[in-house]
């Protein structure tokens, strides 16, 4: 039982993660996994990671202010 519990619950949190909702240090905590096997894992059910486009504009502007 807890087996498939745990089966159905990884993509629901890879959802999480992939959608933002949840970082990938949370979703390796849940899932009792390191960094680099959620990363894996997330291939494996083919999700979309890292950042939108809108995200790396806006993290590219608040590093340009830190820098000045």
């Amino acid at each position: 039982m807890r087996r498939l519990l745990y089966e159905g619950i990884k993509p629901y949190v890879l959802n999480l993660y992939a959608k933002g909702k949840i970082s990938l240090s949370k979703t390796a905590e849940i899932l009792g996994l390191s960094a680099h096997d959620v990363l894996s894992l997330a291939k494996t059910y083919e999700l979309k990671m890292g950042s939108t486009a809108e995200q790396a504009k806006e993290s590219r502007k608040h590093a340009g202010e830190l820098l000045k």
